[in-house]
């Protein structure tokens, strides 16, 4: 199966053959994954992180290694927004630029700008059909053990809290 966006093709045969789960994002969403500058909100990223791995109880401290897990599978759906794209590192060399010689109050204007210079560019709509990953390839692993061994800490203590 080919989507055509304004000219723009791309094969997700793969992800459509072997039935896994469509969704859409904002273009913002894929590129905090594939730029790994975090450009929506928080919640919103949990939400796409969860949606990819199909596990939606992950972790701040889970998300380089899930992010790293979905980066390839995102990569075959959308080459042209992965860093190392000669044009994708040209409109983030002249976003990263911006940001930084800006004030905070600016950045939303500039991450607008952005967002919309990435879409005119590639011809994309500003929300992107994202195949989610066979669940398989998501190692689980329970979030305070995975904190226990980022940091060599042990003494974490679990609170559970019933009503």
């Amino acid at each position: 199966m080919r989507f055509l966006y304004l000219g723009l093709r791309q094969d997700v045969s793969i992800a459509s053959a072997a039935g896994h789960l469509s969704r859409t994002f904002s273009v913002g969403t894929v590129l905090t994954l594939t730029t790994d500058r975090l450009m929506v909100d928080i919640s919103t990223f949990r939400s796409f992180m969860g949606f990819m791995t199909g596990n939606t109880n992950l972790y701040t401290n889970q998300f380089p290694r899930a992010m790293a897990e979905c980066k390839p599978w995102i990569a075959k759906q959308f080459p042209q927004l992965m860093k190392g794209d000669v044009n994708m590192d040209r409109l983030l060399e002249r976003f990263d630029d911006q940001a930084n010689k800006s004030f905070k109050s600016q950045l939303p204007d500039i991450l607008a700008g952005f967002l919309s210079d990435v879409c005119i560019h590639f011809k994309l709509p500003t929300e992107l059909p994202v195949y989610a990953m066979d669940p398989h390839r998501h190692l689980r692993i329970d979030p305070a053990e995975e904190y226990e061994a980022q940091t060599g800490r042990t003494s974490i203590v679990s609170i559970s809290l019933q009503n």
